[in-house]
């Protein structure tokens, strides 16, 4: 009984020392798959056209969408602070809020061609590019001029990780709740 009880603990640790090495193995196998995705940004490319429709004339919506200032107050909950870093170059550095907390530089210009344009320069958005054409139409009442026609051309530059969680069609909702508050706020100017 004595050799039998001995070769089964012989077996047992034979057993747990294989297991303990197969479990190493499995560690250090995933982690060298998952080494380039972890220590390496991997952006997912997204372009989104959005075309809409406001009550407000051109020049109003142009003159507050191209005021990087007032943007804290056009959008409380997403923007905390705007502060231009150099006027001269269209530098700008915003502290944004969502999905957390963080702070993004961009690069802000009107175009020759009257196009609105901004890029993110830096942050989690990097290399994200917006251009916004207005163009005017009659306003909803019928009124000459009293309208504008917007398109938004976003390239968007967006983590992998984020790009699994967020649609195209979020994107757009997120679009024209942003277009909607321009409107709103150019209304009150």
């Amino acid at each position: 009984m004595r050799r039998s009880s001995l070769s089964k603990t012989s077996h047992m640790l034979q057993y747990m020392k294989n297991e303990r090495l197969v479990t190493i193995f499995a560690f250090l196998s995933l982690a060298i798959i998952l080494s380039p995705v972890v220590t390496q940004p991997v952006f997912a490319d997204r372009y989104i056209v959005y075309e809409d429709k406001v009550n407000v004339k051109k020049e109003i919506l142009e003159k507050t969408m191209s005021d990087l200032q007032a943007y804290p107050k056009i959008f409380p909950q997403y923007i905390q602070s705007v502060q231009v870093i150099d006027p001269q170059k269209n530098l700008a550095k915003m502290k944004v809020a969502f999905p957390f907390s963080s702070e993004w530089q961009v690069k802000y210009d009107t175009l020759a061609d009257g196009k609105y344009a901004i890029e993110v320069t830096s942050g989690d958005l990097k290399g994200t590019k917006m251009t916004t054409t207005l163009q005017k139409i009659a306003g909803f009442n019928g009124t000459p001029n009293a309208g504008t026609k917007v398109r938004m051309d976003l390239a968007l530059q967006l983590a992998w990780f984020y790009s699994m969680f967020i649609s195209d069609d979020s994107i757009r909702y997120g679009l024209d709740l942003g277009l909607s508050k321009f409107e709103n706020y150019a209304k009150t100017v």
